[in-house]
């Protein structure tokens, strides 16, 4: 029997990089959104949050698992030599997106028109915030073949923190030039020449770090095992974004509430900051978990996970802390009418401080029980989580939709790595041993 090999765990300074990447994600995003908000009327802002965060949940499902998938095919080439399926996926994937992104958008908008008694400017206002959706999914697919080809760091760097940088300095330039107030046509501008410019940046790193043999020769075409590979990955994201950005989207759907919606989203943006956090240490911890899942070494689970409690867990505390001594001043800083969401931002505080502790068990848990269950479970708590909002909602408004999200998401995590702890239970003895040491 082959003992578990010994696991790394990673060091102090690794673990504090990927810390750092989630704050300035994280810090950005919040700018950004404050920015906007100071320059958009208080509906407007409701009005492109709910449809940006529609879009980034609907993102999930029309890229169709192609920045995982795409990892993996070019991957697989590289090492068996053989690239005609990468080259064909190099060419299909990206009009694969765009015919699905924009079957998406022919059928959200005229449900948008149908379900929402609205003027036609808000109907025309949604429609261009969800034009962004190609943007966005065909940047996922390059992002991802960046990475295939060894441009991981560059790529994630420029999807991650490249978007809100432009749209901040946009905003800033556009404040400055006199235009102190905008509507959602404007911030779709803003967003679309981001967008644009980060997806044209990946193109271009890309097509700089891609080998000849990708490019020239046959192609072969494997759309039916790459139809099943991306389908369960991108539904289990769409799962879990819909947890996490269903609430602004609830309100503005169920209760035809921009106002609720635009003060939901300011809670939610500041809140989700602890969320960026956990990810972007999620991305230093993931190889070496990935590792111990496969050699069944529970002890360098246990030692991996007390790793992250220890340093991602309790730096989210600390800064859950913080936010919550100045909710209020933090939520003045989009307007002094946002102070009314405190409370949606503290049950969003407490909920998401949760989360960042579950992350990586969670994580790990997908991985042991395969994404077909964890979808089954993602899935029953997003139906319990939108029945919740809807219900919530009607009498207790956003605090509600706040409270019946958190607890589907709470309820999502918790049921998944309860599942991957009875996949644990039933690894034999021989194959617990193993070893877990710092660097």
């Amino acid at each position: 029997m082959k003992k578990p090999s010994s696991i790394v765990l990673p060091a102090r300074q690794e673990i504090f990089f990927g810390l750092c990447l989630g704050v300035a994600r994280g810090g950005l995003a919040i700018v950004a959104s404050i920015l906007l908000a100071r320059t958009l009327s208080v509906t407007e802002f409701g009005e492109f949050a709910s449809g940006i965060n529609l879009t980034v949940i609907v993102l999930m499902f029309a890229s169709l698992g192609t920045e995982r998938l795409t990892m993996q095919v070019f991957r697989r080439a590289k090492r068996s030599g053989d690239f005609e399926a990468a080259r064909g996926l190099r060419r299909i994937g990206p009009m694969v997106i765009i015919g699905t992104c924009l079957a998406c958008i022919v059928i959200l908008v005229p449900a948008h028109v149908v379900f929402q008694d609205d003027p036609f400017h808000e109907h025309m206002n949604f429609a261009l915030v969800l034009a962004l959706l190609p943007l966005l999914a065909l940047s996922r697919f390059f992002v991802g073949s960046a990475a295939a080809h060894g441009r991981y760091l560059l790529g994630n760097s420029v999807h991650s923190l490249a978007p809100f940088t432009i749209i901040i300095l946009l905003t800033l330039l556009v404040t400055a030039l006199g235009w102190e107030e905008l509507d959602v046509i404007h911030a779709v501008v803003i967003y679309g020449l981001a967008y644009g410019a980060v997806l044209l940046a990946l193109y271009r790193i890309r097509q700089v770090a891609e080998p000849e043999e990708f490019r020239r020769g046959s192609h072969r075409l494997e759309s039916i095992d790459w139809l099943r590979a991306g389908a369960l990955f991108s539904l289990a994201m769409f799962c879990m974004t819909v947890l996490d950005r269903g609430g602004v989207v609830a309100v503005s759907w169920f209760a035809d509430d921009d106002t609720g919606a635009a003060f939901l989203g300011a809670a939610g943006e500041l809140a989700g900051f602890l969320l960026f956090l956990a990810m972007g240490a999620s991305a230093v911890f993931s190889p070496i978990m990935t590792d111990a899942v496969n050699d069944q070494n529970t002890v360098a689970l246990r030692k991996i996970n007390f790793a992250w409690f220890r340093w991602v867990g309790g730096t989210a505390v600390v800064i859950g802390v913080l936010q919550l001594l100045y909710a209020k001043q933090l939520l003045a800083l989009y307007g002094e009418e946002y102070e009314v969401a405190t409370s949606a931002f503290i049950i969003y505080l407490a909920g998401f401080t949760i989360s960042a502790f579950l992350l990586l068990p969670m994580m790990a848990s997908q991985y042991l029980v395969g994404l077909g269950q964890s979808v089954f479970i993602l899935g029953g708590w997003v139906v319990a989580g939108v029945i919740g909002m809807a219900y919530l909602g009607r009498h207790l408004g956003i605090q509600g939709v706040a409270i019946a999200q958190i607890g589907a998401t709470i309820g999502a995590n918790l049921g998944c790595i309860l599942a991957g702890h009875r996949v644990v239970a039933k690894w034999k003895p021989e194959h617990t041993g193993g070893k877990a040491t710092d660097k």
